[in-house]
């Protein structure tokens, strides 16, 4: 899956095919553990996301945003 256009997720250079398997160092093995970790945070905060890319572990800085409303 790729990342939104011009998401948080984007602007810190997450790419497909990347697995996010920690979140601020907590362990993160489903969306939803990942969505309850961001949920505790707002809005400009940063969030460090422990990646595997490659067979290597990286840390990726995201930062934040307002959720976006859907267009109808």
């Amino acid at each position: 899956m790729l990342p939104i256009k011009s998401s948080p997720a984007e602007k810190a250079g997450i790419l497909a095919g990347d697995i996010i398997v920690a979140a601020n160092g907590e362990s993160v093995t489903t969306v939803n553990e990942l969505n309850k970790i961001k949920n505790k945070y707002k809005a400009g905060d940063t969030l460090q996301l422990t990646i595997l890319r490659n067979k290597k572990y990286q840390y990726v800085d995201v930062v934040l945003e307002e959720a976006s409303q859907p267009t109808k």
